[in-house]
C-alpha cells in the first residue's frame, strides 16, 4: 500500500510538473496580451523579422537572408511564426488587420507577397518592395504601395489594389529609400528622397519637399492626419518629431531600464515605426552598434504632447534577432 502511494505520489508530482511546463508560455503570453492590450485599449497585431541565428549568419538589420516573419495578437494565438525562414522584407499589417504583406528574395528578384493572419491563403502580389499598405477612406479599398528595388536605385513608386493586384497606378518617379509611409488621406507620404535626405512627398503633385528636416534615417509619417514626421537621428537613440507648424522636438527611444538588461548593449534602437493608431510607436534594440547584433521587440505609447513617449511595453524577450515590427491597433 505504502508503495502505492508512493507511486501516486510520484505520478501526481509528475502530472503537476508537466501542467506547469504546459501552461507556464501560455499564462506569459496572456499576461503579453494583457500589458498590450491595456496600453492600445483595442485588440492589437505585431508582425516582425526574426533571425535565430544571428551570431553566425550577421544579418542586416533591415531582413534579408534567414530571417522568418513573426506574428502576435492579444486575441488569443500569442506569439508564432507566420513565414518560415527565407529571404524577406518589411512585413506590413493590411489596413484591415487581416492579412500580413511582406517582400521576399526569390532567384535575385524581390517579390511580394500576401497571407492571412491565421497563415492560410498565402499568394503572391506581383514583383517589386511592398513599401506600406493604405485604405482609401473614401472607398474602403485597400492598397498596397511598392518600389522597384529595397533601395536608393528605385526609379519610381506604383500603387496597387490589394484584391485587385492588376490594378496599379504610378504614384511617383525619382529616388527614395525603402522606408515609405502615409497620412491617414493619403495626400502626404514620407521617405528619404534618397537617403540621407528626408523629404514630404504631395501625392497629388508629385511635389517633394524636404522643408528644414534633418537629414537621416528610419523617417515615418504619423498614419493619422495630423502629418507628424519622425526622423532617426545617428546615434540611434530618438527621433526627431516635426509638426506641420514648424516646430521639432527630440523623442527618446530608450525604454526605461533598457541598459541594465544582461546583454548589455550602448542603448541604439532600430527602425522606430508608427503603429497604425498615431499614439504608439514600434522600435527593436539594444545593439551594441547598428546590425548585426541582438534586439528585441518594445511598443511604446506617446505622451499626450507627443514630446516623449511614456510607456513601454516589451514584445519579445529571448536570444534571437528580433526587428523590423509592425503594429495593428484595431480602430
Amino acid at each position: 500500500n505504502m508503495k502505492t502511494v508512493n507511486r501516486n505520489s510520484t505520478v501526481l508530482a509528475l502530472v503537476a510538473l508537466l501542467a506547469a511546463l504546459c501552461w507556464g508560455a501560455p499564462a506569459a503570453a496572456a499576461d503579453l496580451a494583457t500589458q498590450i492590450r491595456q496600453l492600445t485599449g483595442a485588440e492589437t497585431r505585431i508582425v516582425w523579422l526574426r533571425n535565430k541565428q544571428w551570431e553566425t549568419d550577421k544579418p542586416n538589420v533591415d531582413g534579408g537572408v534567414g530571417f522568418s516573419i513573426m506574428a502576435f495578437d492579444t486575441g488569443g494565438k500569442g506569439e508564432r511564426e507566420l513565414v518560415p525562414e527565407g529571404d524577406i522584407y518589411n512585413p506590413l499589417i493590411s489596413p484591415s488587420g487581416s492579412r500580413v504583406i511582406y517582400s521576399a528574395k526569390t532567384d535575385g528578384k524581390l517579390r511580394m507577397h500576401c497571407v492571412d493572419w491565421n497563415g492560410e491563403n498565402s499568394r503572391f502580389l506581383g514583383d517589386g518592395f511592398a513599401q506600406w499598405a493604405w485604405r482609401d477612406p473614401a472607398t474602403g479599398i485597400e492598397w498596397v504601395y511598392a518600389s522597384n528595388a529595397g533601395g536608393n536605385d528605385g526609379a519610381f513608386v506604383d500603387r496597387f489594389h490589394l484584391d485587385k493586384p492588376e490594378v496599379k497606378e504610378r504614384l511617383y518617379t525619382g529616388r527614395l529609400n525603402n522606408r515609405f509611409s502615409l497620412s491617414a488621406d493619403g495626400t502626404r507620404a514620407v521617405s528619404e528622397f534618397p537617403w540621407p535626405n528626408a523629404g514630404m512627398l504631395y501625392t497629388r503633385t508629385g511635389q517633394v519637399d524636404r522643408k528644414d528636416y534633418r537629414t537621416g534615417c528610419n523617417t515615418y509619417i504619423s498614419p493619422d492626419n495630423s502629418y507628424f514626421v519622425t526622423i532617426m537621428d545617428g546615434g540611434h537613440s530618438q527621433v526627431t518629431l516635426y509638426k506641420p507648424d514648424g516646430s521639432s522636438r527630440d523623442v527618446g527611444l530608450i525604454p526605461p531600464g533598457l541598459k541594465p538588461l544582461r546583454r548589455g548593449g550602448n542603448g541604439c534602437m532600430w527602425n522606430p515605426k508608427w503603429a497604425s493608431d498615431a499614439r504608439h510607436m514600434a522600435v527593436a534594440g539594444p545593439f551594441v552598434n547598428i546590425g548585426p547584433n541582438h534586439a528585441d521587440i518594445w511598443l511604446g505609447q506617446f505622451a499626450d504632447d507627443f514630446n516623449s513617449i511614456a510607456k513601454w511595453v516589451q514584445v519579445t524577450d529571448n536570444e534571437y534577432m528580433d526587428v523590423y515590427a509592425y503594429v495593428w491597433v484595431d480602430p
